[in-house]
């Protein structure tokens, strides 16, 4: 089993495409694109890049990045809406659990179901100018057991003893979530245990594999 990592370029967007349930033709899908996310931006780390370019420290950031938050659900939650220059308005959304009837429908009926977010246009050009590249690996591609099984069995026998979810995700041509699921199968029939801790894992090989 060849384990290489994904590498992807400075500024350059993966995409990948999914399916979803045509609404006029239930017998047909749609092909829609989206992003590959890689990773979650931390308040952390935009703490730490903000800091490099300013006088306020890593510290200040933070704090004023959590009060920015407090101050912005407090407005909303008195009915305003909020708009931060270059970056855009922060509105509520609000939904039913009954089929609305403006003349039936009630206030217990309502409530809260998302903060929607208007980028303003400076925000967006930004944006438009980025590089795309189609994601090499397959999301949602579920291999077969006996693939798994026989990667797997390649992959020990040449050697090697131990292996992280990213090297699954790789060899396999799959998606970090179709990743996760193909380890929870594995551990689940004992192919694989975990021989680190919860939050770091190192796979090695199991007492029924």
């Amino acid at each position: 089993m060849k384990f290489k990592m994904m590498k992807k370029k400075e500024g350059e967007i993966l995409f990948d495409f999914y399916t979803v349930p045509n609404a006029k033709n239930k017998d047909e899908m749609i092909y829609c694109v989206r992003p590959v996310i890689q990773r979650t931006v931390t308040a952390n780390d935009l703490a730490t890049r903000i800091e490099k370019e300013c006088t306020l420290t890593r510290a200040d950031v933070k704090a004023v990045i959590e009060a920015l938050s407090n101050h912005i659900a407090n407005c909303l939650a008195n009915g305003e809406r909020v708009h931060l220059p270059n970056l855009g308005y922060f509105n509520l959304k609000l939904k039913s659990d009954v089929k609305i009837d403006p003349n039936k429908t009630k206030a217990n009926h309502i409530s809260y179901d998302t903060t929607g977010f208007t980028p303003d246009k400076g925000f967006n050009n930004q944006l438009i100018n980025m590089a795309f590249r189609r994601c090499p690996l397959m999301h949602g591609k579920y291999p077969t057991k006996e693939k798994i099984v026989e990667k797997l069995k390649q992959f020990f026998d040449s050697g090697k003893t131990s292996f992280v979810r990213a090297h699954i995700e790789t060899a396999f041509g799959v998606s970090r979530s179709t990743a996760h699921r193909i380890i929870k199968d594995l551990l689940q029939s004992g192919k694989i245990v975990n021989e680190n801790t919860k939050r770091n894992p190192i796979y090695v090989k199991g007492p029924n594999f």
